[in-house]
């Protein structure tokens, strides 16, 4: 699968504004995608994109409670790093 940089920069941009609390997982796929949500591929693409952001460490998230998602929490060094190329 490619990676979707508009997807990427979005969950960047989200984490980034998102108060101390974070922001769940699955409202932050509902607030990339809401243009998006009837393309073909579209939410394969941009659950893609938030693996491969979680992976490499570019977000930081925990686990909520009994198996329920995550809680996007912050933007490491690197991730703050990518998001200020990107927008530049």
């Amino acid at each position: 699968m490619k990676r979707n940089w508009k997807y990427i920069q979005h969950y960047l941009q989200l984490v980034e504004t998102a108060d101390h609390a974070g922001i769940p997982q699955g409202q932050a796929l509902q607030e990339v995608l809401k243009e998006d949500i009837r393309i073909p591929g579209s939410v394969d693409e941009a659950v893609y994109a938030l693996d491969l952001l979680i992976e490499e460490g570019l977000i930081r998230a925990e686990a909520l409670a009994e198996g329920k998602g995550q809680v996007l929490t912050s933007l490491s060094w690197a991730g703050h790093d990518l998001l200020d190329r990107l927008r530049g």
